[in-house]
């Protein structure tokens, strides 16, 4: 858990860092013609943010999906075919008269 509020810190920091300077008129530092050292420094924190977040595993794992009818039951609570209406493969209304 130490290492998610690291990162949860870290994202707060690097934002912050790009709000300021986004409110910046330049980056550039006019007498030595380079970037501004929080621009140096932003870059550091984002690469250290990357780094903790490939250490907590950037793959996320596909949720795999319910067959209908367990998502009827728990939905409704009643069986497949009472809960979505159908009698002999048909649902209700079509081809009955």
């Amino acid at each position: 858990m130490q290492l998610v509020d690291l990162v949860a810190r870290g994202l707060l920091y690097v934002g912050h860092l790009d709000a300021v300077l986004l409110e910046q008129q330049t980056i550039l530092n006019k007498k030595k013609t380079k970037v501004l050292p929080l621009v140096t420094e932003r870059m550091r924190m984002a690469e250290g943010l990357a780094r903790q977040l490939q250490a907590l595993g950037l793959e996320r794992s596909p949720k795999r999906p319910q067959d209908l009818s367990t998502y009827l039951h728990a939905k409704y609570g009643e069986s497949a075919d009472s809960a979505s209406g159908e009698t002999n493969g048909a649902p209700r209304g079509v081809g009955s008269s």
